[in-house]
């Protein structure tokens, strides 16, 4: 059985009052939650040859607010064939105003 080393990562909540973060990850319908400080923003853990993996996180403030963000989710092939590509993104850099050409 092969396995592969997966590093979970996400941009942590901008808000000052956040005191906790739960991370939870299922992994072929089996759940676990890992507790972290507000600052964290990655995780390491194994993942089985052919699993399907979900995971999201759950911020918590000091007065017990709680917010979920996006389910994430990927799923792991046979571990043989090459790996593809990940962590495709975008970023917008600037909006500006175009003035209009004028027809011609």
């Amino acid at each position: 059985m092969k396995v592969a080393t997966v590093k979970y990562t996400w941009s942590r909540s901008p808000s000052v009052d956040v005191v906790l973060q739960k991370v939870e990850i299922t992994k072929n319908g089996v759940l676990e939650v890992f507790e972290f400080p507000p600052e964290t923003q990655e995780f390491i853990g194994t993942v089985q040859a052919a699993s399907n993996v979900s995971f999201r996180v759950e911020s918590i403030d000091s007065e017990n607010n709680t917010v979920f963000s996006d389910l994430y989710t990927f799923t792991l092939g046979d571990l043989e064939a090459p790996l593809p590509a990940t962590n495709l993104f975008h970023e917008v850099l600037e909006v500006v105003d175009v003035p209009d050409e004028p027809v011609v």
